[in-house]
């Protein structure tokens, strides 16, 4: 099951109870670049207005096509130049994953890149991309950070599920 895949199960330590591997710590070292987990989800519907969310989205791993896939993510060290300015760039991509005997098959169905400025070391970003033409089914967003001050580069991805609209 893909989403027992992305949780990283390992295997049960008791009845009821399951392990989950960590995923690694944060680069503490400023000089490096640094990426949060992306969390996907959705905008928070009008009845969660006034509820203090972590993320200005509520996450999620399924989603309806006709839904508008929220993505937020955290910037940590970017290099500043000696006018105090960074500049980054990312680039997403959103891959179809056909998974079955033991292979996973792979189609990339949406690119894109944006470039930014940054005035701090930390930055916050959160995209909406447009899954309404993509297939019900497995996929995977990746993400790939340039820092291009320091030209340092990091990447994350994160597997999530499109599901027909029934609405």
């Amino acid at each position: 099951d893909a989403e027992l895949d992305s949780a990283r199960l390992a295997k049960p330590i008791g009845v009821g109870q399951v392990l989950f591997d960590a995923e690694p710590v944060l680069e503490r070292d400023t000089t490096k670049l640094e990426v949060s987990d992306l969390v996907l989800g959705i905008n928070p519907p009008k009845a969660l207005k006034d509820v203090v969310l972590p993320f200005p989205i509520v996450p999620s791993n399924r989603f309806f096509r006709l839904e508008t896939l929220q993505v937020y993510l955290e910037l940590y060290h970017l290099a500043l130049d000696p006018a105090g300015k960074g500049k980054y760039t990312l680039d997403f991509r959103v891959t179809r994953l056909e998974i079955g005997n033991d292979k996973i098959k792979r189609k990339e169905m949406v690119t894109t890149s944006f470039e930014f400025d940054a005035f701090s070391p930390r930055v916050q970003e959160t995209f909406a991309i447009n899954i309404s033409k993509l297939k019900a089914g497995d996929y995977e967003m990746s993400l790939e950070v340039r820092d291009n001050v320091s030209s340092q580069k990091k990447q994350r991805s994160r597997r999530f599920k499109i599901l027909e609209d029934n609405r």
